[in-house]
């Protein structure tokens, strides 16, 4: 409700919809330097993750985020890989007339398959160990439960985005 509410306060870009991707990458945004312990802000990038994917087809959304100091895990990278993602598209997308067009695409595309490779791999490594951690802990707390939770959506997103990426490459 809050987000709805602000997204309605910043206005609209373009179209007469906006989705709640496009106002919490704007929220983002806007709050200044990050807070890894700020809990709204933790809320609305996980807000963000699996709607990260409209982001790439979704020209009012712009993905670009920082890195934010002492983040536990790398949620805020698994969504630069979507940003570089969501660059790539709209560049391999532009009308090139004639021409060949941007001809560093693959190689761009490549090099972030293989950012977005790695990144899996580290989330996997996360995910197995939060696995183990959920195996052993009987009854489980509830925010084991949405940490394990959360560990195995950032995975599924940056699989979904390497499939994307794999298509290019």
């Amino acid at each position: 409700m809050v987000l709805m509410a602000c997204q309605s306060l910043m206005g609209l870009n373009s179209g007469a919809w906006t989705g709640h991707s496009e106002g919490a990458i704007k929220l983002l945004k806007a709050r200044g330097p990050p807070d890894p312990d700020d809990m709204f802000e933790t809320e609305l990038v996980m807000c963000v993750r699996a709607p990260a994917l409209e982001g790439i087809f979704n020209e009012d959304i712009e993905m670009m985020l920082p890195d934010p100091p002492g983040s536990r895990y790398s949620e805020i990278s698994a969504l630069n890989i979507v940003s570089q993602t969501q660059s790539l598209i709209r560049r391999w997308s532009r009308p090139h007339g004639l021409g060949l067009g941007d001809t560093t695409i693959v190689e761009d595309a490549k090099e972030c398959y293989k950012i977005s490779q790695d990144a899996i791999e580290e989330w996997r490594a996360i995910a197995t160990a939060m696995d183990a951690s959920m195996e052993l802990t009987k009854p489980q707390p509830l925010a084991l439960v949405h940490e394990h939770a959360r560990v195995h959506q950032y995975l599924g997103l940056l699989v979904a985005v390497t499939i994307i990426l794999n298509c290019i490459v």
